[in-house]
């Protein structure tokens, strides 16, 4: 913080896909606190840390907080300041807080950023403090991703894509730009084990009228699975090329991107001849409604989920 002239720090719990769950690589937070709830964000000032969780998480962050000399405070309670309030408090005007962003999303990075203006203080998005001294931090996962077939899916990969990109249109934009990894996963009917408990993987797609591109480790795809892909029109790059990539756009594309779901470093990379629209994505709409096989699934799902209890309680019942 000192070499970078920054009075404050902001480590939230996501990833540059705003997951509520991330890969081992972005537990960054955890890392440093010691606090490993799913919902949670460290500030660091000069002369003190906070952790800042909701009631969830009190009990566990008290254990777990214990002796780091990092206090806890209680999100949503009587007497406890919002992060950018305490910062008001803490910190003289012109000082300096620094996040990375490409862990936080345009929508809250504007929000805090107007919230920290009032007491002038200035916001640096583009702050990677972590990973100087992180020098063991893992790697971004390399977990092999594996395909839903159709017969389970419903639909193939160009049905679906020929959906977003007519609700694309609807907003006047010929390009989607999609980071949240189970938006990517049902766009591509792939899944992964890339973070716990969610079968996902770490990934960013771009989907326009001229072409439809998956950003994936290559390392991941199987060579069956890529030339699927290719089948339903699909190119595939590597993940680390979604940058480079945004950056040579052209006017000719009319992005549209979810502010709530995409981070900032990406917004920033975008051309500025390049138009954009904000709204939710319309990907999240469309896997929200069931095909009828999706939900003959569910209905599947169910009844051997029923059984699965039936037969531990007897389990139960006889070894008690």
């Amino acid at each position: 913080m000192a070499r970078h002239n920054l009075q404050t720090f902001i480590i939230p719990g996501s990833d540059p896909h705003m997951s509520e769950y991330p890969p081992e690589r972005w537990k960054s937070r955890q890392w440093i606190s010691g606090f490993t709830g799913s919902a949670g964000t460290l500030v660091v000032t000069a002369d003190k840390a906070g952790l800042w969780t909701d009631s969830r998480y009190f009990l566990q962050a008290e254990d777990e907080l214990c002796g780091s000399g990092i206090a806890l405070y209680k999100m949503m309670q009587p007497g406890t300041p919002a992060i950018p309030q305490f910062l008001i408090n803490e910190l003289s005007p012109g000082a300096r807080v620094g996040i990375d962003g490409e862990t936080w999303s345009i929508a809250e990075t504007r929000r805090v950023r107007g919230e920290l203006k009032k007491g002038g203080i200035v916001l640096h998005t583009s702050c990677r403090l972590v990973e100087e001294i992180y020098t063991d931090q893992p790697v971004i996962p390399e977990n092999p991703v594996f395909e839903v077939p159709v017969s389970v899916a419903g639909k193939d990969t160009r049905e679906k894509i020929r959906e977003i990109e007519e609700a694309v249109s609807h907003y006047g934009c010929n390009a989607i730009l999609l980071t949240a990894l189970d938006e990517i996963a049902w766009t591509f009917n792939l899944r992964g084990n890339d973070a716990d408990y969610n079968p996902v993987f770490v990934s960013y797609a771009f989907i326009s009228d001229k072409e439809k591109i998956l950003f994936v480790n290559p390392k991941k795809i199987s060579f069956s699975i890529k030339e699927e892909l290719f089948s339903q029109g699909v190119k595939i790059k590597d993940y680390t090329e979604i940058h480079s990539f945004l950056l040579q756009l052209s006017s000719y594309y009319r992005v549209l991107i979810d502010p709530g779901r995409v981070n900032r470093f990406l917004y920033e990379t975008l051309p500025e001849d390049v138009f954009i629209r904000e709204t939710a994505s319309p990907v999240a709409m469309l896997k929200s409604i069931k095909n009828p096989t999706e939900i003959n699934g569910f209905r599947k799902a169910v009844i051997n989920d029923g059984i699965a209890l039936v037969r531990f309680y007897r389990w139960l019942e006889e070894n008690r």
